[in-house]
């Protein structure tokens, strides 16, 4: 006698954000009448608590397109009220610190709703421990290479410490852009910043202390570096968003600090020619540098066998 296999039914909160990513990445979705995308979210909110909900919603209307999300702040407001939620977006919106990735979609959704709440100041410059800066300027007379890191106390305790670490290129094609960027692990602060001194200051090439308004303001003018050279952002560095966001735009300005949102952070990491396909190129055909003259002029390792077609 054969035995009846039951498939194992998944909990709604473990479908809504993938449902939610599908029906919103949906163009016909711009077409649809308001209460039909109303009835839409009706279904998915069945069985979900709403602080998860709305934390669920939040996150998914942020990856949406512009389009998608200007179609949403038409059909939201009427939604969230008919629903009650306002009280719970209201909760959400006076955490102590709203996670960094909700900051944004809440601001939308509290200018939509009209509720007028301020959030919390985000804990960047009360964690901020240093910003350390390093380029070969003074050896070589003109900048080829440069390092940013910024480093924040993991917690209020302060007993470790982790960062960002930026590798800027001032070479073509990258004139300034960000090239590669990764997350440090969390250590001791102090052995944190001796561990990074013996890696990368090297003779009269040191990493230096600068203020967070420095920080920021090198960070910031590089990433339009990218914009500029047409450069996506590195993959890393996208994956760090919310850490970009919570460590990074939110310190504190200088009298240089251009403008910059998360908007311009989304474009630049979907737009542009692939950072990883370029250093694969220059690691494993040659680098370009560019003259006094201006020309650039390629410089090819001898020693390497793969050439490949390059990455434009």
């Amino acid at each position: 006698m054969s035995k009846r296999k039951h498939k194992r039914k998944l909990s709604p909160t473990v479908t809504l954000r993938p449902r939610l990513e599908h029906l919103w990445a949906d163009e016909a979705l711009l077409h649809r009448d308001a209460s039909a995308l109303a009835g839409d979210l009706d279904v998915l909110r069945r069985g979900i608590e709403p602080r998860f909900l709305l934390r669920t919603m939040l996150r998914t209307y942020d990856a949406a397109s512009p389009a998608v999300r200007a179609r949403l702040d038409v059909v939201l407001p009427a939604w969230l009220r008919k629903h009650e939620y306002l009280s719970t977006l209201r909760e959400i919106a006076t955490d102590a610190t709203p996670a960094a990735e909700l900051r944004q979609p809440l601001q939308a959704w509290l200018a939509i709703t009209g509720l007028e709440i301020q959030l919390a100041a985000t804990d960047a410059p009360e964690l901020f421990y240093r910003a350390l800066h390093l380029n070969d300027e003074e050896r070589l007379g003109k900048q080829s290479q440069g390092l940013l890191v910024v480093l924040w106390y993991t917690n209020r305790h302060k007993w470790q410490a982790s960062g960002l670490n930026i590798l800027l290129d001032y070479n073509p094609p990258w004139d300034g852009a960000v090239k590669d960027a990764f997350i440090l692990p969390p250590r001791n602060p102090e052995q944190l910043v001796k561990y990074l001194h013996n890696v990368h200051s090297k003779g009269d090439i040191q990493l230096r202390p600068i203020s967070p308004e420095q920080a920021k303001t090198l960070m910031l003018n590089s990433l339009f570096c990218n914009q500029a050279s047409e450069i996506r952002l590195p993959r890393d560095l996208i994956k760090a968003k919310s850490k970009f966001e919570q460590w990074i735009l939110a310190l504190p300005d200088g009298p240089n600090t251009p403008e910059f949102t998360l908007e311009d952070f989304k474009r630049l990491a979907h737009n542009g020619k692939s950072p990883e396909a370029i250093v694969h190129y220059e690691q494993t055909v040659g680098h370009r540098i560019r003259m006094e003259d201006g020309n650039e002029l390629l410089i090819i390792d001898p020693d390497q066998q793969n050439w490949g077609r390059g990455w434009e």
